[in-house]
């Protein structure tokens, strides 16, 4: 009788894994991407590729996506704005049994991202989410509410756990002549607690180019608000060997900071600076607003070590010109 059951509990294990291994290959979740991809592109306002969607139950229950890839806006080009090589969305069990779908963790592998801003000074992530509005039939009616597709994504992209692995982000400003490009090398990104209300951790890190300078981040930002606002966001950012302070808010479009750090080298900044030789800040203070494409510093306050002496340096940089 117990060699029997035994022999029972085996070929019950041995279906159940057989299971395990053949419910993905046998479930075609491309079949469904007429229905999804459309929900994605209207959410992104953006062209959706992806290459193959699969079901994945171990080690988590979700989808596995290949070659995923966001289209620019082809009012600034015809190339990708951003690819991965491999998406993982892993969802929570409990929830889906009861009929609601949470989202555990969100994987992206190998991501290249490239931020654009053309000779008029308009970014192309300006656009991301955006939609033009259509011409109202009655002018007397007031015009409906736009934010209900941003909070849908935002509702979508409510996460435990975001993290990105191995990626590329690229910043190349047309606007400058010549055109410059910086590009975050390495890229390592963990958010935790992602969600509507929600305040969530970061982390990130990477290398950036073409200054060689390691870059790390870790703060928190929130709590997200509705039209992605951002009550709060405080950073400790190192850059080479720089350690910063950042402080700030992302209100409807308008990001307001402050910057503190005890001591600086212009090495350090991700901009060249029109100097001979390298500078020394201490106690380096500042206030400043990034807004429509354009980022303004309202207030700079520091010391310049000059031997036995320093210097003190107020001023501020208004539409690139500095006034000290």
């Amino acid at each position: 009788m117990m060699r029997k059951l035994l022999y029972a509990l085996s070929v019950f294990t041995l279906l159940l894994l057989l299971i395990v291994v053949l419910v993905p290959f046998m479930v075609d979740l491309n079949a469904y991407q007429a229905r999804y991809v459309p929900i994605i592109e209207q959410a992104l306002n953006r062209k959706v590729t992806l290459k193959d969607l699969r079901l994945t139950l171990f080690p988590r229950l979700g989808v596995h996506v290949t070659e995923f890839t966001v289209m620019d806006d082809p009012l600034f080009t015809q190339e990708p704005f951003a690819r991965l090589a491999s998406l993982d969305v892993g969802v929570r069990l409990g929830p889906l049994l009861r009929g609601r779908i949470e989202i555990g963790e969100i994987i992206m592998r190998d991501p290249s991202i490239m931020v654009r801003k053309n000779s008029l000074g308009l970014l192309n992530v300006a656009t991301l989410g955006k939609k033009v509005p259509a011409p109202a039939t009655k002018p007397t009616e007031p015009a409906a509410p736009t934010s209900g597709g941003q909070l849908q994504v935002l509702s979508f992209l409510a996460v435990d756990r975001l993290s990105v692995t191995n990626g590329r982000l690229s910043y190349r400003d047309g606007a400058s002549i010549p055109a410059a490009e910086y590009t975050v090398e390495k890229f390592e990104v963990l958010l935790q607690g992602v969600g509507l209300g929600l305040t969530p951790v970061v982390h990130v890190s990477g290398v950036l180019q073409p200054l060689s300078l390691p870059l790390k981040i870790d703060g928190t930002l929130g709590p997200i608000q509705e039209n992605f606002a951002i009550g709060v966001f405080v950073f400790d950012v190192v850059l080479g060997k720089a350690v910063i302070e950042v402080k700030g808010s992302a209100l409807a479009g308008d990001v307001r900071f402050s910057a503190s750090a005890p001591q600086i080298e212009t090495t350090d900044f991700p901009i060249a600076l029109p100097l001979t030789k390298a500078l020394q800040l201490k106690n380096l203070h500042l206030m400043g607003e990034a807004k429509d494409s354009s980022i303004t510093i309202s207030a700079i306050d520091a010391l310049i070590p000059l031997g036995k002496d320093t210097a003190t340096i107020t001023g501020s940089l208004i539409g690139g010109e500095a006034r000290l």
